[in-house]
């Protein structure tokens, strides 16, 4: 893997001005340092990913798709078909970063919610864990932070906390009517 030139290490600090310069940067550098930061950083800003995903090359989208809030696993078979044919590899990392971008697509087109429009038992989803219940908020110290958070709970029982300034990672499930969804487990992705 490419080591990071170290003018490019700079446009990675936490800054504003940093993340603009690295989205005006973007399509100046290299395949093999994209692939690297895609593969090491996995905190780049959405408007990075935005670029990344508009790569002509196939393998800088697929890590752009796996950088995603909302996640897929890659088929444990690609690498062994990758011995005998990358051409089957290639397609199948199309095909599933074409996935990846329109479950990312349907989910930027749900609307934003508010606390206030959430009822206890109402479906949710959760950019990075996909199809929740909504059982409420909480007031909660964690570490130094005290605040309330919403709670929700997945297959299995298991529970995620948000905290109420993330929200913006929550959309109300809209399905077919008189339908549940059925919830993800909290392990598993939600694309």
């Amino acid at each position: 893997m490419e080591s990071i030139p170290e003018s490019v290490k700079d446009l990675l600090a936490d800054s504003p001005l940093r993340h603009a310069q690295l989205v005006g940067a973007w399509e100046g550098l290299s395949v093999e340092t994209q692939i690297t930061l895609l593969t090491v950083h996995h905190h780049l800003t959405p408007e990075v990913l935005a670029k990344a995903l508009d790569s002509p090359n196939v393998y800088v989208r697929y890590r752009a798709a796996l950088s995603y809030p909302l996640r897929f696993d890659v088929s444990p078979w690609l690498w062994r078909v990758y011995l005998t044919s990358p051409e089957a590899v290639e397609a199948e990392v199309e095909r599933q970063a074409g996935a990846r971008v329109r479950a990312l697509g349907a989910f930027a087109a749900l609307p934003p919610i508010t606390p206030d429009e959430l009822a206890v038992g109402d479906y949710v989803i959760h950019a990075d864990h996909g199809v929740g219940v909504y059982r409420g908020t909480r007031h909660m110290k964690v570490t130094e932070s005290e605040g309330d958070y919403l709670y929700l709970e997945y297959r299995g029982g298991d529970r995620l906390y948000v905290p109420l300034d993330r929200i913006d990672l929550i959309r109300r499930y809209t399905g077919s009517e008189n339908v549940d969804p059925l919830p993800n487990y909290l392990a598993t992705s939600g694309g």
